[in-house]
Parts: structure tokens; sequence; C-alpha cells
């Protein structure tokens, strides 16, 4: 796999989150920064310094492991959207303390639920695990960190 291609996959990837993300989150700026918070979970360079190589079974994990980024950005920026607060820093704060346990508990288990992959010695298992970890890791902190920029 190139590095183009892979691009390409992404950026296709992310273009259709956007408007996945646009039906239910009734806030284009807030869609944007879901799409924002997905984009930026892109993890080639932890893959590299990870020793995964881009190739097809990575680059499928990868596109594959987005979808899970999209739940945690998307609940918080829908918390953001529907609370009845005065100013949007009440707002953020609201969502965040509504939704930031449930999104940090949910990447825990789910990190949890992959960690045995990392005994594998088999690569796609442990590039699985890599990935998943990485984008959930990365995805969680990304929705969190989002949550106060609005």
């Amino acid at each position: 796999m190139h590095l183009p291609d892979t691009i390409q996959n992404i950026g296709v990837t992310t273009a259709a989150m956007l408007v996945v993300s646009l039906l239910p989150i009734p806030n284009s700026i807030c869609s944007l920064w879901v799409t924002f918070t997905i984009a930026s979970v892109i993890v080639a360079g932890f893959m590299a310094l990870w020793n995964v190589h881009l190739d097809s079974i990575s680059m499928i994990i990868l596109v594959v492991c987005i979808g899970f980024s999209v739940d945690f950005s998307a609940h918080i920026s829908y918390a953001f959207v529907s609370k009845n607060k005065p100013s949007a820093n009440e707002k953020a704060v609201e969502a965040f303390f509504t939704l930031g346990y449930p999104i940090v508990q949910g990447a825990v288990s789910t990190i949890l639920g992959v960690v045995v992959l990392c005994a594998s010695k088999k690569y796609i298992f442990r590039t699985f695990f890599k990935i998943m970890f990485l984008v959930i890791f990365l995805g969680c902190f990304m929705a969190l960190l989002s949550s106060q920029c609005f």
C-alpha cells in the first residue's frame, strides 16, 4: 500500500463521517469539530514509532477503527448542542461532566478488551491491537479536549 492511497482512503472516510455527523447533530459547527477530531486521530506517526508498517492490513484496520473515534466526539458534541445553558462555557462544562466519565469508561473497556492481542505472535493481531489502542486512546483524548474548545 502506498501513502497516497492511505491518505485518500482516510480522507474519504473522514468526509463520510462529516456527512454522517451532520444528520444527528443539529449544529454544523459541532459537526465540523467532530470531523476535526476524527482527522486528528490519524495515527500514522505513532504507527511508525511502534513499528507498524503501512500495508493493506494496517490501512484496513485504521479505516475501521476511525468509526470508534466517531462515537466519542459525536456524543460529546451532541451533549453540547442539546444543553439549555446560557453560555457556551457552561454548555461545554456540563457536556464534559455529563459524558466525560462514560467516554473514558468506554475507551478503557475497549482497550482492555483488545489488550490480550498484544501477546499474540501473529502480525495481524498485534497490528490490530496497536492501531486500536492508538485510535481509542487518541480519540478519547481529543474528544474530551475538544469538549473544552467549544
